[in-house]
């Protein structure tokens, strides 16, 4: 998600700008009189909102060279300086720029004091980051159980790289900065989001301030799928530099929403089958949402479900230009947004429409998709973890609904400890209701009944039977993994424990289940890989204590 509060600052600090400047040139102005003060101030906006411009469209290195040549308050000048160097990872520098401002000086607004302290709490914590460097990316992580993702993140950054600088014909100049934000309440810092606005919206990851800040899966209640959300952020990222940040935030997250799975898959796919049952929703009730309402960000939004609507609406109105014209109109869009900033005048020359006429018709052509409800739709929203997530998931108390319920699960549980897995799974069926699905929990315990009795196939049909969107569940992949290479099928094992990795790489079980297949194999490369990334997992503080220095 791009993030959008930044668009808010050019007018605020515009107003700033002229109150500081009226009480740092108050003698000036009673000398020179109200015109030329007036004059002066009209100059110091102009320079102010082309340093602003600047930053949003992040370009550090030439925000501060119009710094050096701009007459501006030296509160402003410092606050500015600071953010500059934030933008360009030099955390250290920034708050040396950023200690020297006191939050009265930036005007009544409270917003910028909030601001400000939201740059000095993030910079002091990050400036402590470990780094480590591959060819295009400088990747930020907290010393520790984050330093897994180093065996898996790096590669899939690269390729992310590739292929988007391939599609949208761009080149790096600084490396892109990515950093794994350890919790929460850092990311919060960095996005200016709420906790409630994180869980409700999903956004769990922000290109903002020239960087891509990812919070750590570890941290998400059963992870996520973290190379699709790193390369939806890198959409954005492209988009703003070669658009100078004009591209609307709407359009922003079409592209992204759109682009975000081709780093691994060069054909189009269709919806995924959220985005298809929301739009099939909105087209059955005609309740389109306006681009209006999407602002000022998907994440405001105050549901899920409309949060989840404006990403399918603005993923298919870019299907429906790469369907018209072709995907090289979209990049034609972002870079004629460089030089014009008016959308009406990008999309003439790219579909021969202006907004109106083709929101128009992208809604004609959205009612004749076929968009059908789904089944298989999970939410967007998340849960945020305090703490570590467990590594295995225990077996709880289940709730029965009545007295027999609740004596054939107590009976299975009995027959389980004692390893009488073929009479608990008896008395687990007992509880079963026809036509409906097993409980979380009880599904554990018929899948641990069907290990222990070598029966893998059986446990894969209970999950593929029992279990929504199992594909983005690790404890049941780790299942699933274990069934193929009960059934002498690791190659399939290996594929479900690599997507495992891609969703959630803090599981001790993927590891220990993948060293053995590759006991077998003899990649000592690859194993050798693993063994360290389950050290780290089991040991976390032993990691921690021979990784003191930066990493590059």
């Amino acid at each position: 998600m791009k993030s959008s509060w930044i668009n808010k600052l050019p007018a605020l600090l515009f107003l700033a700008l002229l109150a500081a400047g009226a009480v740092a040139h108050q003698e000036e102005a009673s000398q020179a009189g109200e015109a030329g003060d007036d004059a002066r101030a009209i100059e110091l906006g102009r320079q102010f909102g082309d340093i602003i411009k600047t930053l949003r469209a992040y370009r550090p290195k030439l925000a501060l060279e119009k710094i050096e040549t701009a007459e501006l308050p030296q509160p402003l000048a410092d606050f500015l300086t600071g953010w500059a160097w934030h933008q360009r990872g030099s955390y250290e520098r920034a708050n040396q720029h950023f200690q020297k401002v006191e939050p009265g000086e930036l005007g009544q607004d409270d917003y910028f004091s909030n601001r400000l302290e939201e740059f000095r709490k993030t910079a002091e914590e990050l400036k402590s980051f470990a780094v480590y460097e591959t060819d295009n990316f400088s990747f930020r992580y907290r010393k520790g159980p984050d330093e897994v993702m180093l065996h898996f993140l790096p590669d899939a950054l690269e390729r992310i790289y590739a292929q988007f600088s391939k599609i949208f014909g761009y080149t790096r100049d600084e490396k892109i900065i990515v950093e794994l934000m350890p919790d929460h309440r850092l990311f919060s810092y960095a996005s200016a989001l709420t906790r409630r606005q994180i869980e409700t919206t999903g956004t769990i990851a922000l290109c903002v301030e020239n960087r891509l800040a990812v919070l750590t899966p570890r941290r998400v209640a059963q992870g996520y799928y973290w190379p699709d959300v790193i390369s939806h952020e890198f959409v954005h990222y492209i988009v703003t530099k070669q658009s100078y940040d004009n591209v609307p935030l709407w359009m922003h997250e079409g592209l992204a929403k759109y682009f975000e799975a081709r780093w691994e898959f060069n054909e189009l796919h269709p919806l995924e089958p959220g985005l298809e049952d929301s739009l099939a929703r909105a087209v059955a009730a005609d309740s389109f949402l306006t681009v209006d309402q999407m602002m000022p960000s998907f994440a405001a939004l105050p549901t899920a479900e409309l949060a989840r609507q404006a990403y399918a609406q603005t993923a298919s109105m870019m299907e429906y230009v790469a369907e018209i014209k072709g995907e090289d109109a979209l990049l034609q869009i972002v870079k004629t947004l460089h030089d014009e900033p008016s959308l009406d005048e990008a999309l003439k020359m790219a579909v021969d429409m202006d907004f109106e006429a083709f929101e128009s018709s992208w809604r004609d052509w959205a009612k004749r998709q076929g968009y059908r409800t789904r089944d298989d739709v999970g939410s967007i929203s998340v849960s945020l973890l305090d703490s570590d997530q467990p590594s295995e998931e225990a077996l709880k108390d289940l709730e029965a609904k009545d007295k027999l319920e609740k004596k054939h699960m107590r009976l299975g549980d009995l027959l389980l400890e004692r390893n009488r897995y073929r009479g608990a799974l008896k008395e687990y069926k007992k509880v079963q209701q026809p036509g409906q699905k097993l409980d979380r929990q009880l599904v554990l315990r018929v899948l641990r009944c069907y290990e222990s009795l070598g029966q893998p196939g059986r446990l894969i049909e209970t999950i593929d039977e029992h279990v929504e969107r199992a594909d983005s569940d690790v404890t049941m992949l780790v299942y699933k993994a274990q069934a193929q290479v009960a059934m002498e099928a690791p190659a399939k094992a290996e594929a479900l424990l690599e997507r495992a990795v891609r969703i959630n790489p803090f599981h001790p079980g993927i590891y220990q289940l993948w060293l053995a297949i590759e006991s077998d194999q003899a990649d000592q490369a690859k194993a050798e890989k693993l063994r360290k990334a389950l050290e780290i997992l089991l040991n976390p503080q032993k990691a921690e204590r021979e990784n003191k220095e930066t990493k590059s």
